[in-house]
């Protein structure tokens, strides 16, 4: 079943592609709602906190089934599937306390971009090390330049008061890297 998941992935275009990364961001949206959370538990210290921690490492699990279980490859086991979502939620987690706890510049839009050039670094380097993907300079520099934008429109979201949730924010990050992740080079090309 899992093959079958990541062969009709493969074969997406673009715009497929694109229209789960929005999927993603909608689930996303709906799980933050839900739980009146934004991710910023960095561990459940009590149990009314574990409904918006599970909640948290839940989206960027489902990113990580939308978007980058394309590049799983087809022979891959359910464990490397499970490495896979586990990334996509360690990644989320990483950037929002990063952001929220670190800060480690002075400019907000500095800090969200850089929490959003290393969370997508990291997935990058996921992809290209067990997944389909091949390394190349020019593309990792890509997908790294996607997440710093998209890490950067969360704080202009949040500076100019455009929605409580910053929404638009991660639909930028998740949108942008998918395209850089859709451009990225494979095996034998």
């Amino acid at each position: 079943m899992l093959d079958r998941y990541v062969r009709t992935l493969e074969r997406a275009g673009l715009d497929q592609c694109v229209l789960l990364a929005v999927v993603s961001t909608a689930a996303w949206y709906i799980l933050v709602d839900a739980t009146n959370g934004d991710g910023a538990t960095p561990l459940p210290t009590a149990w009314g906190d574990l409904h918006e921690w599970l909640a948290m490492w839940a989206t960027g699990s489902i990113y990580a089934a939308l978007v980058l279980y394309r590049y799983l490859p087809s022979t891959s086991s359910g464990a490397r599937a499970a490495i896979f979502a586990l990334a996509g939620a360690v990644s989320y987690w990483i950037g929002v306390n990063f952001t929220i706890y670190a800060s480690p510049l002075d400019s907000c839009v500095a800090t969200t971009a850089l929490a959003g050039v290393v969370t997508a670094a990291g997935l990058g380097c996921l992809v290209m090390t067990l997944g389909t993907l091949r390394f190349s300079p020019v593309s990792f520099a890509a997908l790294c330049t996607a997440g710093g934008l998209g890490g950067a429109a969360v704080c202009v979201e949040w500076l100019n008061e455009l929605t409580d949730e910053y929404v638009v924010g991660h639909l930028a990050w998740q949108i942008l890297t998918c395209i850089a992740l859709y451009y990225a080079p494979k095996p034998g090309k």
